[in-house]
Order: C-alpha cells, then sequence, then structure tokens
C-alpha cells in the first residue's frame, strides 16, 4: 500500500497534500478520505501505465481485496475532489476493459511534481503548504474585503461630508480585527490536528504538521505585528491636533453651480416645471460664454445638505445658486440665494412671485436678474448682451419641460419615445426653441444606442444637424454629431467634430469622452487615459463619465479596475440599472461566477433590461442549461426585438436542444437581416462584420462568410472577441485548424480562459484547446 508520508505534489492546477489529506483546486479545498488518497497515489506511482483494477483492488484492500463497487465509489471521490470529467480526464484516463492512467502531461503541465526534498524544494513544499492553510486563506480574504470597505469609504465618506478622522477610525478597526481572526482560525485548525494524530498517523506526518503549525505561527506573528504596527500609528494620529488647513481649492473665478431648486409641500405645481428651473438657469448663465457653469447633471446627485466646501471641492465653482418654491397666498415665491464658497456668505438674494399662469415669465424674469446679480459679483462681466429668451409660447415651454423631465436619469425607450413626442409639438410650435431642438437631437441618439434600429440613426443625425445651426446649442449638438460619426464608423469624421468643439471650449466633457474613446480604438491607450482623465476633472462628481471609463477599461481587458468604476457608480447612482450590468459582466471575466450573477440580480431588481435578461442567458448557455437560456434572450427580445445579437444567442441555445434546429436557423436568418441594416450605417464595423461571417456559415453559406471574414480582417484587430467570433465562424465550415488559429489569437489578446473552458461550442475541440493552454 502506498505510504501516506510522502511530501506534497501538484498534479496540474491541484496541489495535493497527502499529510493533511486533502486537495485544493482553484481556490477551493477538499478532503479525501484514506482510501482515495491511497488510490491516488497508486496511480503516481507508475505515471502514464495503464494500472489494472484488480491490482489496485489488491493493494488498498489491506490483505483482502476490495470489491469492485468499492474501488469504483472511491474513484469517483477522487474524480469529484479533482474537478476530473469521467468522459475527458485532465487528470486520470479510464481505459476500458484494462483499468486506470494517470496521465503523464497532468504532473507536467505545471511544472511541479513531487516538491518535496532538501533545501529550496523543502521552501517549495512549505510555502505550497501553507498556500492551502485556511489561516493563510483566511488572512488573504481578510484583505481583500478590507480593501473594498477602505475603497467604499474613500468614496462614500466624502460624500456625507465625514471628517478625515471618520476613515482612520475604520482603519484602525481593520488592524485589530485581523490578529483576533487570525487566532481563532488557528485554534480551529490545531483543533482539528490534534484528533488526525489522534486517529493514529505515521511519525512522517507528525513532523509535517508540526512544521506547519510552526510555520503558521510565524507568519500570524507577522501578520499580527505589522496590524498592531498600523494600527498603533493610526491611534497615534487621532491623538495629535488637527493639522493646518490644505490650501484652497484652486477654482476659476467666473465659476458657478446651480443646484436643484427645492418645492416646499403646499405647492401643487408638476414637479417638471420646478426640475425645469435649474436646467433653464444653467442655459442662460452659460449662453454667454462668459460664465464656467457647472452642468445640470454634474449637480444632480449632489446632497442638498452638503456644506459649501465640500460643494467646492466637488464641483470646483466659486458661487452657488440654490432656490425655494412656496405659496405666498395665491401667488408661487421663489426665493434664490447667491453664496460664495470661498467664505461660505450669502452674496445676494432676492423674492419673486408670479400666478400659476405666468410661469414662463416668471422664470425669464428669474434669469435676467441672476444675470444682473452676477454681474454685481463680478464687475468684469459685459452685460450688454442680453438675457436668453427661449420661447414666448407657454404651450411649448411646458411640452419641453415635461420633455426633459422624462429623458431625466436612465429613461426607459417608452419614456425617450414619449420626450420625442412632446419635443416635436414643441418646435411644431416654435420652430426657434433652440433648446428643445438640442433635447431632440439628444433625445434621438438614445434612442439609437437603445433599439440599433437604423431609423433612429438617420432621425439623430437630421435633429443634431438642425440643432448645431442655433448657436446657442452649437457645441453640445457638434459633440453629439461626432458621437454619431463615432458610432457610423466615420473616425475621421467624429474626431473633426470633436476638435472643433475642443477649440472653441477645451474642457467639453462629452467631446473629451469622445476624443479618448477614439484614441482607444487606435490602441492610443496613453490619450486615451489622458482624455479620460481631463473629463472626470471637467465634471467632477457626474457618474455617467465614471461608468463610461468603467467600459473603457472593460474594453482593453482590465476588468479589475473596470469593476472599481462601475461600483462607484452602483454608490453614486444605485437606481443606474446598467452600472450592476456591467459590474456582473466584469465580475464573470474576472472568473467570479457567483458575484456576477449577484449583480445582475440587483440590475434587474432596479430595472430589467434586455442585457440584463441576455446575460444571464449566457450564463444559463455556458452552464448547458439550454431551454432556461432560450427563456431569458425571449425575455430580451420582448424588450428589444431589433437587436441582432440577442437573436443569434437564442439561435444558438435552440441549436443544441433536440428538434429545434428549424428554429435555430430561422434565428441565424432573423439576425442576419438586421445585421444588414447595421451594415448600411457601418459598413467598416468590425464585430458586425465578423458576426455577419458567423451568420452566414451557421446558415451554411461559408463562400459569403469568408468574404466577410476577409472585409473584418482588412486591418488587424487587437479585439480578443473580433477572433472568438471568427473561430466560430470555422465551425460549420469545417475548417479546424482555423479554429485554433481564431482561438489562440484570442486567448493570446486576453479572452478569458474560464469562459473558453465551459463553452460548450468548443466542445468537439477541448482535447486541442488543453494541449493548448500551456504554451500560452
Amino acid at each position: 500500500m502506498p505510504s501516506l508520508a510522502l511530501g506534497a505534489f501538484w498534479l496540474g492546477d491541484a496541489f495535493i497534500d497527502p499529510a493533511a489529506q486533502s486537495v485544493r483546486v482553484g481556490g477551493q479545498q477538499a478532503r479525501l478520505s484514506q482510501r482515495a488518497l491511497q488510490l491516488l497515489l497508486a496511480l503516481k506511482a507508475s505515471p502514464g501505465e495503464v494500472i489494472s483494477r484488480a491490482h489496485l483492488r489488491e493493494a488498498l484492500g489491506n490483505g483482502q481485496p476490495l470489491s469492485d463497487g468499492t474501488l469504483t465509489h472511491l474513484m469517483t471521490e477522487l474524480r469529484h475532489a479533482l474537478g476530473d470529467d469521467p468522459q475527458h480526464g485532465r487528470y486520470i484516463e479510464t481505459c476500458p476493459g484494462q483499468g486506470y492512467r494517470l496521465k503523464e502531461t497532468a504532473l507536467a503541465s505545471k511544472g511541479h511534481g513531487l516538491v518535496t526534498g532538501g533545501g529550496w524544494r523543502e521552501l517549495a513544499t512549505l510555502g505550497a503548504e501553507l498556500r492551502s492553510s485556511r489561516v493563510i486563506q483566511v488572512s488573504a480574504g481578510f484583505f481583500i474585503v478590507a480593501w473594498l470597505l477602505l475603497q467604499v469609504a474613500a468614496v462614500v465618506f466624502p460624500m456625507l461630508d465625514l471628517p478625515a478622522v471618520a476613515y482612520k477610525v475604520v482603519v484602525l478597526l481593520l488592524t485589530l480585527t485581523l490578529p483576533i481572526l487570525l487566532y481563532v482560525t488557528w485554534a480551529r485548525e490545531l483543533r482539528a490536528r490534534r484528533q488526525q494524530v489522534r486517529q493514529g498517523v505515521t511519525p512522517e506526518i507528525k513532523r509535517t504538521l508540526r512544521r506547519r503549525s510552526g510555520a503558521e505561527a510565524g507568519a500570524i506573528l507577522l501578520l499580527s505585528l505589522a496590524a498592531l504596527g498600523i494600527g498603533a500609528h493610526v491611534f497615534y494620529g487621532l491623538n495629535q491636533p488637527e493639522a493646518a488647513p490644505s490650501p484652497r481649492i484652486a477654482v476659476p473665478a467666473h465659476s458657478v453651480a446651480v443646484l436643484p431648486f427645492v418645492k416646499r409641500t403646499d405647492v401643487a405645481l408638476p414637479n417638471y416645471f420646478v426640475e425645469g428651473i435649474q436646467g433653464d438657469l444653467i442655459t442662460s448663465l452659460s449662453a454667454t460664454g462668459q460664465l464656467k457653469v457647472a452642468s445640470m447633471r454634474a449637480t444632480q446627485d449632489v446632497s442638498t445638505s452638503a456644506s459649501l466646501s465640500a460643494l467646492r471641492e466637488r464641483l470646483r465653482v466659486r458661487y452657488v445658486i440654490e432656490g425655494a418654491v412656496s405659496r405666498q397666498g395665491e401667488a408661487l415665491l421663489v426665493q434664490v440665494h447667491i453664496s460664495s464658497t470661498e467664505d461660505g456668505y450669502q452674496n445676494w438674494q432676492q423674492s419673486f412671485t408670479g400666478r400659476d399662469d405666468e410661469l414662463l415669465e416668471l422664470a425669464q424674469r428669474l434669469s435676467r436678474q441672476l444675470w444682473l446679480a452676477m454681474g454685481i459679483l463680478l464687475p468684469e462681466l459685459d452685460q450688454s448682451e442680453p438675457v436668453l429668451t427661449y420661447t414666448r409660447d407657454v404651450t411649448a415651454y411646458d411640452h419641453y419641460l415635461q420633455a426633459r423631465a422624462l429623458m431625466r436619469d436612465t429613461p426607459t425607450e417608452g419614456a425617450l419615445q414619449e420626450a420625442e413626442s412632446l419635443l416635436l409639438q414643441a418646435l411644431e410650435r416654435d420652430p426657434e426653441f433652440a433648446i428643445a431642438s438640442a433635447a431632440l437631437c439628444e433625445d434621438y441618439l438614445r434612442l439609437y444606442i437603445k433599439t440599433k434600429a437604423s431609423e433612429q440613426f438617420d432621425a439623430a443625425q437630421r435633429a443634431c444637424e438642425h440643432a448645431s445651426d442655433f448657436p446657442l446649442n452649437h457645441l453640445d449638438a457638434l459633440a453629439t454629431l461626432g458621437q454619431l460619426q463615432r458610432l457610423a464608423g466615420d473616425l475621421p469624421g467624429a474626431e473633426r467634430y470633436y476638435r472643433q468643439v475642443l477649440a472653441e471650449q477645451p474642457d467639453h466633457a462629452d467631446a473629451l469622452v469622445g476624443i479618448a474613446a477614439l484614441a482607444a480604438r487606435r490602441g492610443d491607450l496613453v490619450t486615451a487615459e489622458h482624455h479620460y482623465q481631463r473629463a472626470l476633472a471637467a465634471e467632477p462628481g457626474y457618474w455617467r463619465h465614471y461608468h463610461l471609463y468603467g467600459v473603457h477599461l472593460f474594453g482593453v481587458g482590465d476588468y479589475a479596475e473596470a469593476a472599481a468604476q462601475f461600483r462607484r457608480v452602483t454608490l453614486l447612482q444605485p437606481a443606474y440599472g446598467p452600472a450592476f450590468n456591467n459590474l456582473g459582466g466584469a465580475l464573470l471575466l474576472e472568473g467570479d461566477l457567483d458575484g456576477a450573477i449577484e449583480a445582475w440580480r440587483q440590475a434587474l431588481e432596479v430595472a430589467p433590461t434586455a442585457s440584463t435578461y441576455s446575460n444571464l442567458g449566457s450564463v444559463y448557455f455556458f452552464s448547458g442549461l439550454f431551454p432556461e437560456a432560450v427563456a431569458m434572450y425571449d425575455l430580451a427580445l420582448a424588450m428589444r426585438p431589433m437587436d441582432y445579437t440577442y437573436h443569434a444567442n437564442r439561435a444558438d441555445a435552440l441549436k443544441r436542444i433536440p428538434g429545434e434546429g428549424g428554429a435555430s436557423q430561422a434565428g441565424f436568418r432573423e439576425a442576419l437581416a438586421l445585421a444588414a441594416e447595421n451594415e448600411r450605417i457601418n459598413p467598416s464595423d468590425e464585430t458586425l462584420l465578423v458576426q455577419m461571417a458567423r451568420y452566414q456559415a451557421e446558415l451554411g453559406a461559408c463562400d459569403k462568410s469568408t468574404i466577410y471574414q476577409a472585409r473584418a480582417m482588412a486591418s488587424p484587430s487587437d479585439d480578443p472577441y473580433v477572433y472568438y467570433d471568427l473561430a466560430l465562424a470555422q465551425i460549420p465550415c469545417g475548417q479546424p485548424e482555423d479554429v485554433m488559429r481564431f482561438i489562440r489569437r484570442a486567448l493570446e489578446l486576453g479572452y478569458p480562459w474560464a469562459l473558453l473552458d465551459k463553452d460548450p461550442q468548443f466542445e468537439p475541440y477541448r482535447a486541442h484547446i488543453d494541449r493548448l493552454q500551456p504554451t500560452l
């Protein structure tokens, strides 16, 4: 019978510790029975050789052969602990009618094999044993959780205007918790080992257990001393007098923020009117170009209880305008004041009254008086320029305010369509209503992004070109046209629009984000990072730019940092479902399937979206639950019937359900037809072209598929998903060499091994892919 005193060793990705009778694979640890471990050691004694079942039953039977059923049970236990598939074993191969064989490639795959011996090998053994120790695993988990808590505190505490000492208290509590947690975990480990010794082990195993306990004691001592040292430093800092105030934040002299107006409970006005006051004032004050006015979106999530110093730090403004709407008898009362963020003084205050049917006149009077007040505070302003008059049509103005309210935050497709109708009515009444024209431009763009419908793209382009004719909308409309050109694949045209905007306003956030995205497309990640950071500085606190930055990081394969940005968005804007949805995608590609599913569950709680349903469908697909995947894709298509990727995903799942081949082919035909509509808008989109190549291949049109592949690869791509789709396109057309060539390239560019390993579409190529992994 093989001795259990054998030292720890690696078997592929599995770490085997005979002394502890444990197996650790991918961070998961499992215990083995004594006989299952003996079975593994018997196979390891002759790697690459077939060992008969009779020989194994004799060797493991302690003088009396095991039954055939017992041997089968032990092999099942061993395979389960290793995560080994009986049909396609990575470690142990079943040889029908002969026995079992431990694959030599399993021992060689990580270059480890046995890790016992003297000198450096002894250190390697000790290091490997420590990595499997519960104490070290708990330490690693604690540091990850502590880091996440500190990141959350760093974002949330400034938002709540908490003093710096609060952050230090959190650090102190965490450092004091670590030693206690380690000692409790170690005590449990020692109890388990004493029980193991009482059950009877060899002297060598006893020495191994003592050596491991000593190493753990040393690690605990070092970690505890480090934690207590940090705790002492923080405690000493808590008892020191506050440091001198940091230098004042440099902000532009001519800068102002208009905060959302407060509506008292006795006011029966629609919410959209009170919300509209803020947007109107921002537009009118910024119209002359003499004032730097914080955008409405940058102030959306500012706490009404935030101090002036916190507003100065977050918004980078010198003055803050605040107001409230209430009743004074039968009349409306609007009270407005301007405060300085430098010294905290209130510099100007005035009240305005008017009837309910004088809302438009009241808003315009408020704009004129605020412009005059800013002239008093900043005498160098040229006040000869007239204050903006939006429209003289009260009904058009009301339609516009209702539309803007519908477009706030994260509107649904239905809300955007309702806003479109209201804006068209407003412009029909007053064709010169400039800000309504700009809102329509933005509305159509959002509709196209949501629906991918080509008619929405055409409508957006017409609306934005019309909006750019008005001086007031000029820069925002040009930036939107730049985004449309980027979506259409006209990258030089997009850059011309963005550069034109930045030449007139260097800190225009949307243009900076557009330039960053173009730089990323060219592979110039340094320039992309620079412009994303400039955009974040231009509108500090605006959550949507953090989300776009996270999408960029996701696109370049930095999933961990992308997840951090998406988490930040979920804190700043908890009602923004796409942030939870994208967080799930980043966590999935990091290998955290449970975290991804939880993020998508939260996304559905915020608001069900097609993208979230599709992502859950993909999880079911990779898990082999194809009917469940179809159900999720059906929900996605019910919300976005024009999205060709959802049709293709559904067809993929149907293809693997018996009797659904015809429905699968119909799905691919629908996906191809919808993709062809988008090809008209952007005929050079490599992602679209490789997907069309795949749909043609699934429909048996291999010659057409080859043409689309050639178009997609006209210039080399650094996108791993392009090569993944190209590999899929080869499977129906019978090109196994090309399948493996494209898969290799996708993996080299960062396509996740974990996803590929679960992908049922590459099941026929599993053995080839397993051989490919050690070479990368």
